[in-house]
C-alpha cells in the first residue's frame, strides 16, 4: 500500500504543486512536510505510478526530503529531492 508521499516544507518554499494523477485522498501539514495522502492498495508485484505536477514560484537552487511512506506512515523510504530554477 502507498500510504503517502511527502514533501519537505522547505523544498515547497520555490514549487507548488498544482496537482497529482490520481488525486490523493487527503493533504495536509505535519511535522515540516506537507502530506500527499494516498491510502492506495498496490497487490504483489503489480506497481501504481503517481504523478505530480508542479510549478517554479521562485528561482533557486530548492532541495528537501521526500518521503514515500508504503504499509503505514513509520514505513518511509527516504530521499531527497533537488530542482534548480533559473529565471
Amino acid at each position: 500500500m502507498i500510504s503517502s508521499i511527502d514533501f519537505e516544507k522547505d523544498f515547497l518554499k520555490g514549487i507548488h504543486i498544482i496537482g497529482t494523477d490520481p488525486k490523493p485522498r487527503g493533504k495536509y501539514f505535519a511535522v515540516g512536510y506537507h502530506v500527499f495522502e494516498f491510502r492506495q492498495r498496490i497487490g504483489a508485484k503489480q506497481s501504481q505510478k503517481i504523478t505530480f505536477t508542479a510549478k517554479a514560484i521562485k528561482a533557486g537552487d530548492h532541495m528537501g526530503d521526500l518521503d514515500v511512506c508504503v504499509d503505514g506512515d513509520s514505513s518511509c523510504l527516504l530521499d531527497t529531492i533537488r530542482v534548480l530554477v533559473t529565471q
